[in-house]
């Protein structure tokens, strides 16, 4: 249990697949107890390989029973999740054999109507059809179907004009406070050669947040920067109008 530990935190992954399976047992010393603990604080080791070892020793200790001293620290769902997104990364000495995916595809699964997400499903359809392969008539063929997730609407920031606040009168009341704003401009020696202090200047405006009504960094200093009035650089080509659409971008 010790070396196995050890080999885990040195990144010795193929020894500690290879030793997972001796490893197992219904009693643990208090030593041993321990040792196996400490497994919890290497769950953020996101090597391909650190997944499969932490999936296979789930699948070799699921028999021991929920109370079992050896219930591993870990989500069976999470870990089988990053297994198959990293599976062309995993070496060949610490893949699943289809059996013990399918087991840990079942353990994935928790509670009834709880759906998989979709690389899951065709992780299982894909080794289900694997392992059924071996029982197929030489004459017969075989079919995975697979799914595939709706791609996210993406919608165009700069497509259309934005009239929401003509169109809404509760908005009007934003332009009072947008308007009314004690606006100073920033010198030109502060922004417009770069360097640090435009550098801090910036850096100011984000970590203050952008806000439409605010005096220093609001709408009247976006409106400098896209019609180009204040030169703001941070590099002796920068387009002052594509800073201003950064700052519109990040209005909170």
């Amino acid at each position: 249990m010790y070396l196995m530990v050890m080999n885990f935190i040195t990144g010795a992954y193929q020894e500690v697949y290879k030793m997972v399976e001796s490893c197992v047992s219904e009693d643990l010393t208090s030593e041993e107890a321990q040792i196996f603990n400490q497994l919890e604080f290497l769950g953020n080791d996101n090597h391909p390989d650190a997944h499969a070892c932490r999936l296979k020793l789930s699948a070799v200790t699921v028999g021991l029973g929920e109370n079992s001293a050896m219930k591993c620290p870990w989500s069976v769902y999470e870990e089988m999740t990053e297994y198959v997104k990293k599976y062309d990364y995993v070496s060949s000495a610490c893949r699943l054999t289809t059996e013990e995916e399918l087991l840990l595809l079942k353990l994935a699964t928790p509670s009834v109507g709880y759906h998989l997400p979709t690389e899951l499903v065709n992780r299982n359809a894909y080794v289900s059809a694997v392992n059924n392969i071996e029982t197929l008539p030489m004459d017969k063929s075989l079919e995975v179907k697979v799914g595939i997730d709706k791609p996210a609407a993406i919608e165009n920031f700069d497509s259309g004009a934005d009239t929401t606040i003509l169109d809404n009168p509760k908005n009007c009341m934003i332009t009072s406070k947008l308007f009314g704003a004690a606006y100073v401009r920033p010198e030109e020696d502060q922004v417009a050669f770069g360097g640090l202090r435009a550098l801090e200047f910036i850096n100011t405006a984000i970590d203050h947040g952008i806000e439409v009504t605010s005096s220093s960094y609001g709408f009247p200093l976006m409106y400098d920067l896209l019609v180009g009035t204040v030169q703001f650089k941070l590099h002796p080509n920068d387009r002052v109008h594509n800073w201003g659409r950064i700052l519109l971008r990040l209005v909170s």
